[in-house]
């Protein structure tokens, strides 16, 4: 199953945040919103990157770890957790990311930035 995980990771999660990124920035660029324009807009921007870093840094070098170990027949502990509770933990991470940034675009706290009052 962590042989299939890097897999699917590799092949559509990673892809799937890069192309988040990549329109959400398009998206704002293109929109009265703007990038910097909004502080909601700002913050789903940061939420955005650092989850994207995150991703890359973190699940490449703990999806390596568990393969290796799945494959010499012993699952060992990444990060003090075993490697399920790491992955739960993980994804409700990114649940939780994922909903902040859509309360955001729903409803659209706080005001512009010093950039939009400009």
């Amino acid at each position: 199953m962590y042989e299939a995980t890097e897999v699917v990771w590799r092949a559509a999660i990673v892809p799937s945040s890069l192309s988040a990124l990549l329109t959400g920035v398009v998206q704002a660029l293109a929109t009265q919103w703007g990038l910097f324009r909004y502080l909601w807009v700002a913050t789903k921007l940061v939420i955005t990157v650092a989850a994207v870093l995150l991703l890359l840094l973190h699940t490449q070098s703990m999806l390596s770890e568990l393969v290796r170990s799945a494959i010499d027949g012993q699952v060992q502990g990444y990060g003090g957790m075993s490697p399920r509770v790491h992955l739960v933990v993980a994804s409700g991470g990114t649940l939780v990311l994922l909903f902040v940034t859509t309360i955001l675009s729903i409803f659209k706290p706080w005001g512009r930035t010093g950039l939009g009052r400009a």
